[in-house]
C-alpha cells in the first residue's frame, strides 16, 4: 500500500498565534528580575560574556526559526500539490491521524534537525559565539511541533476560546497536549541517542559520563514533566491569591511577580541541571535545589526577597547559571499564554 499524505484544509491563524506566544515568553522570562544567577535587564550576574542586549537581540531568531518550522511542519506533514488525495470514504480518525503525523515526523526528522543547526548557526555568528538560545531551540522545536499535531488534530481554537480563568475544558486539553509533547521528545530524543548525536565536550555530556544523565534529552524523552508540573503550580498559586488574570489585575503587580519567581524556583528546585551537575558536581546541585525550594517555600514578602537575595549570592560565588531552567521558564509561559491560563 503506497503512502498517502493529507491534503492541508486548516490555516495556519492559530499556529501563528502560538508563535506570538513562545516569543512573549521569552521577553518576559529575560526581563524578570531579581532572578539568581541569570541574566535580567539590569544586571549580568556570573555572565562575563553576555547581558541583556546580546539576549535581547538574539530573540528575533527565535521568531524567525518557528515561522521557518511551520512552514517545514506543513511540508513535511501534508501533500503540496494541488492535486485530489484520494482518501477512504471511512471517517479519519484521530488515531489515524496521530499514527499519521508521528510516522511523517519520523520521516522528516533530519529536515527539522538540520533547519536547528542553521539558526544555531545563525546565533552564533550573531553573538560572536556565545551561546544565548541553542537549548530553547531544541525545546521550542519539540513543543511547537506538539502543537502544531495537537491543532491540526483536535481543532483547538486558540483564537476563539475567550473564557477567563481557570477551566476544566482548556486544562483537560493541555493533558492531550503533554502526551503529544511526550510522544514527540521521545522521537526527538532518541534519534539523536541513536545516531550518537550529543556534544562530546561539554558539561552534559560530563554528567552522561558519570551520571547516566542526558539533560535536556532526557527531559525530552520523558515529554518535560517539569514543564507540565509548573503548570499547575502556577494555577495553584494564582488561584490561591484570587487572582483571575495576569494581564486584567494590575493590583496584583507584587504578586503576580512573586508567582512567576517561585515558579521559576520550582523548576530550579526540580531540574537535574547538566551544567551545575558536569560543572560542580551532585552534592553542589543538592544544595542549590534545597535553597531553591526553601526560598520558594516563603510566605512573608520580604523574608522571599531576602531569601532570593542570598540564592543569588549563593549562584555568584559557585559560579552557577540554571540556563536550563530559564528555557523551561519560558516553555511554561509560553503554554499558559496558550491555553488562555495566565
Amino acid at each position: 500500500m503506497r503512502k498517502v499524505k493529507l491534503a492541508k484544509l486548516s490555516s495556519n491563524e492559530d499556529l501563528i498565534e502560538t508563535i506570538h506566544s513562545f516569543i512573549d515568553a521569552l521577553y518576559l522570562e529575560l526581563s524578570l528580575d531579581p532572578k539568581p544567577g541569570l541574566i535580567t535587564p539590569i544586571s549580568q550576574n556570573r555572565h562575563k560574556d553576555m547581558d541583556y542586549f546580546i539576549m535581547f537581540e538574539t530573540i528575533p531568531l527565535i521568531r524567525k526559526y518557528l515561522y521557518g518550522l511551520l512552514n517545514l511542519c506543513d511540508e513535511v506533514f501534508y501533500y503540496q500539490n494541488e492535486e485530489a488525495v484520494e482518501l477512504s470514504e471511512k471517517k479519519i480518525t484521530q488515531d489515524y491521524l496521530l499514527k499519521y503525523f508521528f510516522s511523517n515526523l519520523k520521516d522528516g526528522l533530519d529536515r527539522f534537525l538540520h533547519f536547528g543547526l542553521i539558526i544555531e548557526k545563525q546565533m552564533f555568528t550573531k553573538t560572536k559565539g556565545i551561546n544565548t538560545y541553542k537549548g530553547i531551540i531544541f525545546t521550542y522545536s519539540i513543543l511547537f511541533i506538539s502543537m502544531y499535531i495537537f491543532l491540526e488534530i483536535y481543532e483547538y481554537k486558540i483564537l476563539e476560546d475567550n473564557e477567563k480563568g481557570y477551566n476544566l475544558r482548556r486544562y483537560s486539553f493541555i493533558k492531550i497536549y503533554s502526551y503529544l509533547v511526550q510522544k514527540v521528545g521521545e522521537i526527538f530524543a532518541d534519534y539523536k541517542i541513536k545516531t550518537n548525536n550529543l556534544p562530546k565536550s561539554t558539561y552534559g555530556a560530563r554528567t552522561y559520563e558519570k551520571y547516566k544523565y542526558r539533560g535536556v534529552v532526557d527531559e525530552a524523552k520523558k515529554g518535560y514533566p517539569i514543564v507540565f508540573k509548573s503548570i499547575n503550580y502556577f494555577l495553584n498559586l494564582k488561584n490561591r491569591l484570587n487572582i483571575e488574570s495576569f494581564i486584567n489585575d494590575p493590583q496584583f503587580f507584587l504578586e503576580k511577580k512573586i508567582i512567576l519567581l517561585k515558579v521559576f524556583l520550582f523548576i530550579c528546585s526540580s531540574l537535574k541541571d547538566t551544567n551545575i551537575l558536569g560543572k560542580l558536581g551532585e552534592e553542589t546541585l543538592i544544595e542549590y535545589q534545597k535553597l531553591c525550594s526553601n526560598v520558594m517555600k516563603r510566605k512573608n514578602y520580604n523574608n522571599f526577597f531576602n531569601g532570593i537575595d542570598s540564592l543569588n549570592e549563593f549562584c555568584l560565588k559557585n559560579d552557577i547559571s540554571s540556563g536550563g531552567s530559564a528555557d523551561l521558564f519560558s516553555s511554561v509561559i509560553a503554554l499558559l499564554k496558550i491555553f488562555n491560563l495566565f
